[in-house]
């Protein structure tokens, strides 16, 4: 990030996920929107989310983060995609990672 002159945002899995309902993927959203906001106009940033895994499996899984999937694919490739956010998310077990991802 510093060679390209761009931010890193880490967002942590655990401050993602909760067990309250609709809490998560309203969650997901607010950290996107928090880090377009806090770029400055023209600026580009990155967000990096470790254990990616756990955000993104595979709907056929029926686990806790497939209410926070769609909110994801929106903000990474979909209708409220930021051009100016590069998104990085690292896993080990890409085996169990949507297909959609």
């Amino acid at each position: 990030s510093h060679k390209l002159k761009m931010p890193v945002f880490q967002v942590n899995v655990t401050d993602i996920l909760t067990s309250m309902m609709n809490e998560s993927p309203r969650n997901m959203a607010d950290a996107f929107r928090a880090v377009s906001q806090k770029l400055a106009p023209g600026q580009r940033g990155i967000i990096f989310i470790d254990e990616f895994d756990k955000l993104a499996k595979s709907r056929s899984l029926g686990t806790h983060s497939q209410d926070v999937l769609p909110v994801l694919l929106e903000y990474i490739d979909g209708n409220f995609r930021d051009d100016r956010i590069i998104f990085i998310g690292a896993t080990n077990r890409y085996d169990n990672l949507d297909e959609a991802v």
